[in-house]
């Protein structure tokens, strides 16, 4: 039986096979997303999507819960567009050529600030969409992006967001982290694991050699539409590099983060086994 990790239908957690035991493990965006405070430009975009929605709609006869719902339901609407535009986005940076089109105008806006990134940094692709996974701590995640940039290897996050929240670069060291961890595995045996995923890991030594190390970053590209009319002077998109000493106090930081998100799935459940 080969080593698997396949995100569940329910899209609420990994299931891992290895070495003949099943695992469940938690996403690494779910464990940030409900221990995490949500930052204050994320708050302010809730409200204005709730603000905008109910400008001038006739509010005759609606009460509070009817209000609430309306809100709830333009932020749930807005998010949603938002998942889309930046799955849209990691999908045409992994094509081998441009593409001919766009689903929306948004993700357009954002695949040109991606090729102002590649104007300015010489980077090359080595995998993508990668599945990483940490049995002992009982989680997994996907990497966006594994490659060169400027002749250093690196795990990339693109981003579409307004701003750079350090959940992103807790996310990106905690992948890095489980990377780093497979990989060592990896080498002990890798016939135990499938082609493709053999394939990945080999291209990964290929390019960073026998104990590749990693740098980490996330890559803002601009999704808005004046990006493309934009002057000389503005930013397309942001390289926010992350430091060893700040990887290590994310990682820290995630590691208290997941002991709080399983005592509360551990009271909710009754238990917080993740062993099938």
């Amino acid at each position: 039986m080969l080593n698997t990790i396949n995100l569940h239908e329910s899209q609420k957690f990994y299931e891992v096979s290895l070495n003949g035991k099943t695992y469940q493990c938690a996403r690494v965006t779910d464990v940030l997303e409900s221990t995490r405070q949500t930052p204050q430009s994320l708050r302010r975009w809730m409200v204005n999507c709730a603000a905008n929605k109910l400008f001038g709609l006739d509010q005759t006869g609606l009460d509070i819960a009817q209000f609430k719902e309306i809100a709830w339901n333009a932020h749930q609407e807005e998010m949603q567009a938002a998942l889309d535009i930046g799955s849209e986005v990691h999908a045409l940076i992994t094509l081998p050529s441009e593409p001919s089109a766009f689903a929306r105008p948004e993700s357009e806006a954002a695949y040109f600030a991606y090729k102002q990134f590649c104007k300015k940094h010489k980077i090359t692709m080595v995998a993508s969409e990668l599945k990483v996974y940490d049995t002992k701590m009982g989680i997994a995640g996907t990497i966006d992006w594994i490659g060169i940039v400027d002749g250093e290897l690196y795990i990339l996050d693109w981003k579409t967001s307004k701003a750079i929240q350090d959940g992103y670069k807790i996310q990106v060291s905690v992948y890095k982290d489980m990377l780093t961890k497979f990989l060592k595995v990896f080498k002990k045996e890798p016939s135990a694991y499938t082609p493709e995923t053999q394939r990945v890991c080999l291209n990964i030594f290929d390019a960073g050699g026998k104990n590749p190390r990693f740098n980490t970053a996330i890559v803002r590209l601009d999704k808005s539409l004046a990006v493309r009319r934009a002057t000389k002077g503005r930013k397309f998109f942001e390289f926010c590099k992350i430091t060893a000493t700040e990887e290590k106090a994310y990682l820290k930081e995630f590691k208290l983060a997941l002991k709080l998100y399983q005592l509360r799935k551990g009271s909710k459940n009754g238990n917080d086994s993740h062993t099938k």
